[in-house]
């Protein structure tokens, strides 16, 4: 599947919706800004390409959990992202100091109903 059909897929995709494709610049500070126990951020930025949605409440819940708790710390795995055909496909949330880098990037006038994410894939 190519790319620009990727990204058709997620504009039809209920609930999604502001699709972006991040740089390398941006994966750069997305590498920099994210905590290190978001571990689902960092894989996604690993992949050759790299896409921000904006979600709302009309998306699918997770698959599993977004949250896994070890020796007492949060550790956000990748999670798996069915709607896009590709290889080695994850996906995350960012935290908040990635978040608000995304709204200020791609100029997203969201409020608290909305939450950004990142897929990650290779072609």
């Amino acid at each position: 599947m190519a790319l620009k059909d990727i990204l058709e897929g997620l504009n039809k995709v209920n609930g999604l919706n502001n699709v972006n494709i991040l740089g390398d610049e941006d994966k750069d500070i997305i590498r920099n800004l994210e905590e290190e126990n978001n571990i689902g951020v960092l894989e996604c930025i690993d992949r050759n390409h790299v896409v921000m949605v904006v979600h709302n409440s009309g998306f699918r819940e997770p698959e599993k959990n977004m949250v896994i708790k070890e020796n007492g710390i949060a550790i956000f795995p990748a999670l798996e992202f069915p709607e896009v055909k590709a290889k080695d496909v994850v996906s995350s949330s960012p935290g908040i100091n990635v978040h608000e880098y995304l709204r200020r990037r791609f100029n997203l006038n969201i409020d608290n109903e909305h939450a950004t994410l990142l897929i990650g894939f290779n072609l």
